[in-house]
């Protein structure tokens, strides 16, 4: 550019004059152009091949900067697949979203400011290359100079990192807040809370408004700073020059290139303060994927072809944490191979923490369970679990369609086999109502759905698994009893040696299985035939069954429970009389 610019005034001769390895390059070319003027088509051909690098390096860095995002986010999201579920059931739901949906974006982020920062660096440093070969004096002043200008935009700079964890920590919350209203919405306007709940969720969206605003103010301040140092740099550097007596030649080329260096150390100075901000976030996302401190279940390696005898819990003891108390206190029962064994107890007995184990989403802190004879944690864990199925009071149900729902037992199940359990679990008069079919959107958590629909499907979930053993965690308890029997002749007809585990607080749906555990307070107090310990006057399940002998026998048949629904209400009355006299 400087010899262009001599040759265009006509003065390409002056260049000669010129001493160091700058004046001997320039009076080179000079020599090899056969006129000063046919430089142009070489600035040209240099513009070009800037222009051709630089598109290449964009398209290059954002392919491998979205495949990083991409590979952060499926990476992220198999540990949470993997990964202890107790693990998980310890986290907050909030967190978890905000990491995988927000957060992974900055692993990709950092990495295209990382590399913009070592682009511009390699940039600044062959122009500081150049500028040596053009004055070394000039140099070592501008670069001294420059070196206190980044320092001190580094100082004003350090609330970065502050705001950058503030950043993190309101965003998670205002992520956590926006997943508790989805989730909780039906609860916040059944008790009339949807103020109490605007506000907390104004309070978080404030908080990181302000976070943001002053995120905004430090870059605004440090870009016109930044400016006004460079231009300080070219003046103090001109003022040198023109003390040092440099030629007029490589003074415009030192001022020229100092111009030029504005806009990498820029894009340095903003890239240092986008990775402090960027920070919390990228601990967040390591501290996710790192392996230690996590938990993993045993996944097994012995091979599982199906139950033959039964499955045994030996002595079994769990609890949720090493400072908790034991929910199952040293349980030791068997489950009978191709019968139907119920587990009754009362709330809190330990009878849903039994189905976790048996899930393996939890693993016993003592003791063992035993599946023909080998322990279960030694199965592989996907060939014990494509042969068990369990349908819970509970359903947990996914925002999306019936048939979706349905089809999460098996994602390779046919449409004819999705609409066949539908329509075993008694679900066909509902999908026949609605416009949409198989195909009708459920909502947020099944919103749409009343419990017994809910019921339903879970049901068919289980149903379209064709298990060899099932597990019906209260899963019948708010239908009716015609469709309860209509439903258990299906499995019993269907599918012979089905191995069934019932989990009930209906004591008169208990009286046909074929065996019977009995559990309070985290222990197993009997387990036999129901006719052989009803036959018992002082088992404790005869006592527990003595009050349907009396009384309300045709309820009673209709499986209710009038006795325990009394019990409730009383026990809820008592409790509010002491400070809501007059409560209807």
């Amino acid at each position: 550019m400087v010899l262009f610019l001599y040759a265009a005034m006509g003065q390409a001769e002056g260049i000669r004059g010129l001493s160091g390895a700058f004046g001997a390059l320039l009076t080179h070319m000079l020599d090899l152009l056969p006129s000063p003027i046919f430089v142009a088509p070489f600035v040209l051909l240099m513009m070009a091949a800037k222009v051709l690098f630089s598109t290449s390096y964009a398209v290059l860095s954002a392919n491998r900067q979205n495949r990083l995002g991409q590979l952060v986010r499926e990476r992220l999201h198999a540990k949470l697949m993997t990964v202890d579920y107790a693990y998980l059931r310890r986290q907050d739901q909030g967190r978890l979203l905000s990491l995988l949906a927000e957060e992974t974006w900055s692993v990709s982020t950092a990495y295209g400011v990382l590399c913009r920062i070592v682009v511009s660096s390699a940039y600044l440093a062959v122009i500081s290359i150049v500028l040596l070969t053009i004055s070394w004096p000039l140099t070592v002043a501008a670069v001294t100079m420059g070196a206190v200008l980044f320092g001190l935009l580094n100082v004003m700079a350090r609330p970065a990192r502050r705001l950058g964890l503030a950043a993190a920590d309101v965003n998670q919350t205002v992520a956590e807040k926006v997943l508790h209203s989805l989730q909780g919405m039906k609860t916040i306007r059944a008790f009339a809370q949807e103020s109490a709940y605007q506000e907390r969720f104004e309070a978080a969206s404030a908080d990181a408004g302000q976070i943001s605003r002053r995120t905004a103010m430090l870059f605004s301040l440090l870009s016109p700073l930044s400016e006004l140092g460079y231009v300080i740099i070219l003046v103090v550097v001109a003022l040198l020059a023109q003390g040092l007596s440099a030629p007029f030649a490589a003074t415009l080329a030192v001022v020229a290139l100092l111009y030029r260096m504005q806009g990498p150390l820029r894009e340095v100075q903003n890239g240092m303060l986008s990775l402090a901000q960027l920070e919390a976030a990228l601990q967040r996302v390591a501290a996710m994927l790192a392996r230690p401190g996590k938990i993993y279940a045993p996944t097994g390696d012995a091979p599982f072809e199906g139950l033959r005898d039964g499955i045994r819990f030996e002595a079994v003891c769990f609890a949720y944490g090493a400072n908790e108390d034991d929910i199952l206190k040293a349980v030791s029962f068997a489950i009978p191979a191709g019968k139907r064994t119920a587990i009754v107890g009362p709330s809190g007995a330990g009878k849903t923490t039994i189905v976790n184990l048996l899930l393996r989403l939890d693993e016993p802190s003592a003791g063992e369970i035993l599946v023909d004879g080998q322990r279960l944690d030694t199965l592989r864990r996907e060939d014990w679990l494509t042969r068990l199925a369990v349908a819970g009071q509970d359903v947990e149900l996914m925002e999306s369609t019936v048939r979706e729902n349905i089809a999460v037992a098996d994602s390779q199940a046919s449409p004819a086999s999705v609409s066949n359990a539908a329509k075993i679990a008694g679900l066909q008069p509902l999908i026949d109502e609605l416009a949409e079919g198989m195909d009708h959107w459920i909502g947020n958590q099944g919103a749409n759905f009343s419990g017994g629909q809910r019921q339903r499907l879970g049901l068919a979930r289980a149903l379209l698994r064709r298990p060899e053993v099932l597990v019906l965690d209260e899963a019948t308890s708010a239908l009716d009893a015609a469709l309860e029997d209509a439903i258990q002749a299906d499995l019993e007809s269907s599918r012979r040696g089905l191995t069934t585990v019932v989990i009930t607080h209906r004591l008169t749906s208990v009286l046909h299985v074929d065996h019977l555990v009995v559990m309070k307070g985290g222990q197993v107090v009997e387990e036999g035939a129901p006719s052989v310990l009803l036959a018992r006057g002082e088992s404790h399940f005869s006592t527990m069954f003595a009050p349907f002998k009396a009384e309300h026998k045709s309820v009673a048949s209709e499986h209710r429970d009038p006795i325990a629904l009394d019990k409730a209400a009383e026990v809820v009355t008592e409790g509010l009389a002491a400070d809501r006299h007059g409560l209807p």
